[in-house]
């Protein structure tokens, strides 16, 4: 009985097409954000492997490192995001200081740090 009254709460439904349409939106805007200024800088390519490669075969990027569906690269010059989608880039989104990878390596870092004092 309890399970029903919470189902039928219409405010739970609008907070979560609430929070769906804004995970939308930031989705879009993280992919739309590069391909409109197409600066240079570190990006991750989303989709297959071998997709992104050929994309990759046919500009001149440096390979940063890649795991199951995804390749991070680096451009050094504008214009060369348009290139990739132009060679068969799938998705192309930004990787603000490494990637999330690289996140990581760096609490593990911090965490060190901490020890050793």
């Amino acid at each position: 009985m309890t399970i029903e009254r919470a189902a039928n709460k219409p405010g739970v439904g609008r907070f979560m097409a609430g929070l769906a349409f804004i995970l939308a939106v930031w989705f879009v805007t993280l992919a739309m954000v590069p391909r409109l200024l197409d600066e240079p800088g570190q990006y991750i390519l989303i989709g297959p492997q071998r997709t992104g490669i050929e994309a990759l075969a046919a500009t001149d990027v440096l390979f940063v490192g890649s795991g199951r569906g995804y390749i991070q690269i680096e451009t050094s010059s504008k214009g060369t995001l348009s290139q990739l989608y132009g060679a068969g880039a799938w998705l192309i989104l930004p990787a603000s200081n490494g990637g999330c990878l690289s996140l990581r390596d760096g609490q593990k870092l911090v965490q060190g740090s901490r020890n050793s004092q």
